[in-house]
């Protein structure tokens, strides 16, 4: 489990932060203007292999990655979540969820739930 190092404002306790290990992009809602859609990106490292010659490889990192792939972007392995954030109004760094881009979700017992 993880916890905070400080408890949060009393107005904040909604609101997180994405962790520094991930690569995340926000795609915009054409509904709002302050609503985005998290899209975490595969991060690509480097590699340097010496089996004949030094040369470069570029790599998806085995760290700190999800464990789904449901499309791409940019030519990226990437994880849409379908969930929608709000940046908060005063803090830039500081996000909460407002909802869901399909409005739909299954339950592990397999029950769609509106």
């Amino acid at each position: 489990m993880c916890l905070p190092a400080a408890a949060p404002d009393v107005d904040d306790w909604e609101y997180f932060k994405f962790s520094t290990n991930l690569k995340i992009e926000l795609l915009p809602q054409e509904e709002s203007e302050d609503i985005f859609e998290v899209v975490v990106v595969v991060r690509i490292w480097v590699d340097r292999l010496f089996l004949l010659a030094p040369k470069l490889v570029l790599k998806e990192t085995p760290y700190c990655k999800p464990n789904v792939i449901n499309g791409t972007m940019n030519g990226n392995n990437v994880y849409r979540t379908s969930d929608l954030l709000q940046r908060h109004p005063r803090d830039p760094n500081l996000w909460r969820i407002v909802g869901r881009a399909d409005d739909q979700l299954m339950l592990s017992t397999g029950e769609k739930v509106i």
